[in-house]
């Protein structure tokens, strides 16, 4: 008497070649079956959507209750993805070995995210955040206590609270743009720096920059500086003398753009390293 199976009878290895002949948007269909079907789906994939950022580029339109079912069954491969506050939840539960995100914050999910970025500051090492013009940068208070990233790119309104990011030490790589036209805000960038031994690339994008008040060549007695471009005057070279003992790369890693100092745009664009 012949036997009937289902395919959620099959045992992974079987389900692993049905899997190989579908569609990403049909294996999500067959994987929310059942969990037997969900987990022979985590295993036919293995760690293909560590990246999930760049496997949702390739797939754009996937419905939000798909990528769900992604995030259940793989979420734990995955350590780089775009935020989406639709799948707060589900980024939470099942991401919990995460490194690089991207956050847009937008005045409905500041709160969440604040909560998920305070969660993960001690195993996110990469973080770009883009913050929208209607939201209070007092997030940055939450991201200047993430003394695990290596790597932080901030988009927003520069003002007092960028200086929270003073106390992140780690960083090899810190990027600053202020969205708009020139700051209003004078950011003490010196502040900012001074203790990241580590940090190896630096990108400030109309930023205005508060005037040195300190001797660089008594706290930095051993300076030598290759700089592209011009600067106009003592305070202005002041600045690129800051970095004798933080940066040691070539020019093209460390880039300003729309510099100001004293209300006046003082380099544009200019490398600084040592």
């Amino acid at each position: 008497m012949a036997t009937n199976y289902n395919l959620t009878d099959l045992p992974f290895e079987l389900l692993d070649n049905v899997y190989g002949h579908l569609g990403l948007r049909h294996k999500l269909l067959l994987a929310q079956v059942d969990d037997h079907l969900g987990n022979a789906f985590a295993y036919h994939s293995g760690p293909i959507y560590k990246n999930l950022k760049d496997i949702m580029n390739l797939h754009v339109g996937l419905p939000t209750e798909l990528l769900g079912v992604l995030l259940k069954y793989c979420g734990h491969t995955i350590v780089h993805l775009d935020w989406n506050n639709q799948l707060a939840k589900q980024i939470e539960q099942y991401c919990p070995n995460l490194k690089h995100v991207y956050v847009f914050v937008q005045d409905h999910s500041i709160e969440r995210i604040q909560s998920f970025l305070d969660q993960r500051k001690d195993s996110l090492i990469s973080l770009t955040i883009n913050i929208d013009r209607n939201v209070p940068t007092t997030i940055l208070n939450v991201v200047g206590n993430m003394t695990a990233l290596r790597q932080l790119k901030y988009y927003g309104f520069v003002d007092n609270n960028v200086c929270q990011l003073k106390n992140i030490e780690n960083l090899k790589e810190l990027k600053i743009a202020h969205l708009g036209k020139k700051s209003k805000h004078s950011l003490n960038l010196l502040r900012i720096v001074s203790s990241k031994s580590k940090l190896r690339k630096l990108t400030l994008i109309n930023v205005n920059l508060l005037p040195m008040k300190v001797n660089c060549k008594k706290i930095w007695p051993n300076l030598k500086i290759y700089s592209e471009g011009s600067y106009k005057n003592e305070r202005d070279k002041a600045y690129i003398s800051l970095f004798k003992d933080i940066i040691s790369l070539p020019k093209e890693n460390v880039y300003f753009a729309n510099i100001w100092t004293n209300n006046m745009l003082s380099v544009c664009p200019i490398w600084w390293s040592i």
